[in-house]
């Protein structure tokens, strides 16, 4: 493993880590490749003497299209599809303007997502805001404990590149919507299902929330997972005179992420808030810890069937 040593670290044109030099019994250079080429299956087929899908070593090279003959045979659509190439990245022109979208390493599901987020705030990412109704999963995402996960992504994932016209920008997702229509045989809407979601209502009619005054404090928010156990920890997770939607963005990734369920408010509350949770309420997750500190608020988070929107990716009929 070599660090700091900025010959080496040229002559290998290392862009980013990990980054993986792969060297034969004569200490020829074979290939040079990002870290997902080192795994289990790349290593045997690499004693074997067989070829990876890792790049042969070469200077790297920025290229600005891949409307160029050196990937004409990765093409899959016009404008334009391509099959995942490690070596390739966006620069200069048009790419990150208001007229155009580029991805590297997206699958197909991760792309219909991002045409329907558009420049909007709704995260698709979510676990329950797609619904995938696709028979062989394995084709769109990666499975877990994958013996070759860069032969998975070379075979699975893509570039994707688009540019519109001056003054058709507000176009451009639906344009990226029907590029995927064309390439995947896959159909995608928007649609309404009832699921179980947590809903947060008030309880009793005291207002425990409301604010004393005196200067804004927010640590109101999970710690950072690398962080936890440090000494600089919190052990008070505060906000003192803040928004309530300080509050409920403090809980909501709770909900969402960690339970992995819908979150819909249900108090109408203006005023700023004072709120004082422990630490270990975020740190160290339960729904059962988190209601007990609601109920000191006169706050309940509750199960019901809820009418929510969601994604809906499925195989052609």
């Amino acid at each position: 493993m070599i660090v700091g040593d900025t010959l080496l670290h040229k002559k290998f044109a290392v862009v980013g880590v990990p980054h993986i030099v792969w060297l034969d019994e004569q200490l020829e250079i074979k290939y040079i490749a990002h870290g997902t080429s080192l795994n289990t299956a790349n290593i045997r087929k690499f004693l074997k003497g067989e070829k990876l899908n890792s790049k042969a070593p070469k200077e790297m090279i920025v290229k600005t299209s891949l409307f160029d003959r050196e990937y004409e045979s990765e093409m899959q659509s016009f404008s334009y599809l391509a099959r995942y190439i490690s070596d390739f990245r966006f620069s200069g022109g048009e790419w990150g303007s208001a007229r155009s979208f580029t991805a590297r390493g997206m699958t197909a599901i991760d792309l219909i997502r991002s045409a329907f987020a558009g420049e909007g705030t709704v995260d698709w990412r979510r676990p329950w805001k797609t619904v995938l109704k696709i028979k062989n999963l394995d084709l769109y995402r990666k499975p877990d404990n994958i013996e070759n996960p860069e032969d998975w992504l070379y075979n699975h994932s893509f570039v994707y590149q688009l540019v519109v016209p001056e003054g058709r920008e507000l176009e451009k997702y639906e344009i990226m919507k029907r590029d995927l229509a064309n390439h995947f045989p896959l159909k995608f809407y928007i649609d309404t299902i009832k699921m179980e979601t947590m809903v947060l209502r008030k309880v009793g009619k005291a207002d425990r929330l409301k604010s004393k005054g005196g200067n804004p404090i927010n640590t109101f928010r999970k710690r950072n997972e690398s962080a936890k156990g440090g000494l600089f920890e919190d052990k008070r997770r505060v906000l003192k005179n803040q928004p309530f939607n300080y509050f409920l963005n403090g809980i909501r990734p709770l909900i969402e992420y960690d339970l992995e369920k819908p979150f819909i408010n249900d108090v109408a509350y203006t005023a700023h808030v004072d709120v004082d949770f422990d630490g270990l309420t975020f740190d160290f997750f339960t729904l059962e810890g988190l209601n007990e500190e609601l109920m000191r608020y006169g706050l309940q988070l509750t199960t019901e069937i809820r009418p929510v929107e969601v994604l809906v990716i499925k195989d052609l009929d």
